[in-house]
């Protein structure tokens, strides 16, 4: 059974003990576990770029629910989601094994 999270619920995000309240709420549209990008359907109506990076908790998959906030890619100037946590876990992969330079 799904449980029902409210809009702006307070959540504990790892790192120094705090609370914070995220400001949207919404679902994966797409999520690439290779490349570790894809995109949110955001509150707006826009297609929202999210990166592993800024994903806190869980692992996005398409049409999980996700709570985070927005904020600004420092190299594109466009808007992206940030302070990412996946509702329930998620349904993504994780990161694959391999590929890297490390192999």
């Amino acid at each position: 059974r799904e449980r029902e999270i409210e809009p702006r619920q307070s959540l504990r995000i790892p790192g120094p003990s705090r609370i914070r309240k995220m400001a949207h709420q919404s679902t994966v549209k797409f999520f690439n576990d290779e490349k570790g990008f894809g995109f949110i359907n955001h509150v707006d109506g826009e297609s929202l770029f999210m990166h592993r990076n800024e994903v806190v908790e869980g692992m996005p998959g398409d049409g999980d629910t996700v709570m985070y906030d927005t904020g600004v890619d420092d190299r594109s100037g466009k808007p992206k989601a940030q302070n990412i946590v996946v509702v329930g876990g998620g349904t993504g992969k994780g990161r694959p094994a391999g590929g890297g330079k490390g192999k």
